[in-house]
């Protein structure tokens, strides 16, 4: 769960930082809202949020076959 939480990761960075000094700390999900909602590209920002998607699903179903893997 600690895995896919931080690959969804928006809050805390977005609040403390807002990207950090020259986007030193900036995440796929920070660039995503700014994209969206700052520079109105709905289309781009939908795109980054699809790939977060299938980039989460991929990293869950290698977390469980790793698990399913040890058990047996």
């Amino acid at each position: 769960m600690a895995v896919t939480y931080a690959m969804r990761g928006f809050d805390i960075p977005y609040l403390l930082t807002n990207g950090g000094p020259g986007q030193s700390s900036e995440l796929v999900t920070t660039y995503m809202y700014k994209t969206a909602f700052l520079s109105t590209d709905y289309g781009y920002a939908a795109a980054m949020s699809v790939f977060i998607v299938v980039e989460s699903l991929v990293v869950v179903g290698l977390i469980l076959f790793v698990l399913r893997r040890k058990v047996i």
